[in-house]
């Protein structure tokens, strides 16, 4: 009596698929830490604006500048029709440093991070942690970072919070 392999099968393909969205995240995230730092969504502000355009209010490349602009719209952390280029509605919320939801300083905390994660192999060889977090060996502007980064994540949650407590 044999089995029949195909819900294995199927099981391998999916679980495939998810190991391969694991790995190629990391360019998505790269691309998002990239546009907070040279400040794209503060750039594409509230209207729709050609990569022309947005390049020279940052000072960079026009084709550089595009190419981030499709990684974003293609994560759908901004809006692309024909040429123009826009931040999306809730975009202009969490991406806009005088609004209470604002997440910047989380993807900055995130991004100072990004060096750290590439020495884990070495680290989990030598049975040694990463190094200090930024924060901890650096200026007091990362340490306000990380600071303001916490706050950012505990601003998302508060209000969900404060409804369990009534």
């Amino acid at each position: 009596m044999s089995r029949n392999p195909r819900p294995f099968t199927r099981r391998v393909a999916k679980f495939r698929e998810r190991t391969l969205a694991l790995s190629y995240s990391f360019c998505g995230a790269r691309a998002l830490h990239t546009a907070c730092a040279m400040g794209v969504f503060e750039a594409l502000g509230r209207k729709a604006h050609l990569a022309a355009e947005v390049a020279k209010k940052m000072r960079a490349d026009v084709h550089g500048i595009s190419l981030l602009l499709d990684a974003l719209s293609a994560q759908g952390l901004i809006e692309r029709r024909g040429n123009f280029y826009r931040n999306r509605p809730e975009g202009r919320v969490i991406f806009d440093p005088r609004h209470e939801k604002y997440v910047g300083d989380i993807m900055a905390l995130q991004a100072s991070s990004w060096q750290d994660w590439g020495t884990l192999a070495r680290s989990v060889r030598r049975g040694r942690p990463l190094a200090l977090p930024p924060f901890l060996r650096q200026s007091k502007r990362a340490t306000r970072t990380f600071i303001r980064a916490m706050h950012n994540t505990a601003v998302g949650h508060a209000a969900e919070l404060a409804s369990c407590i009534s």
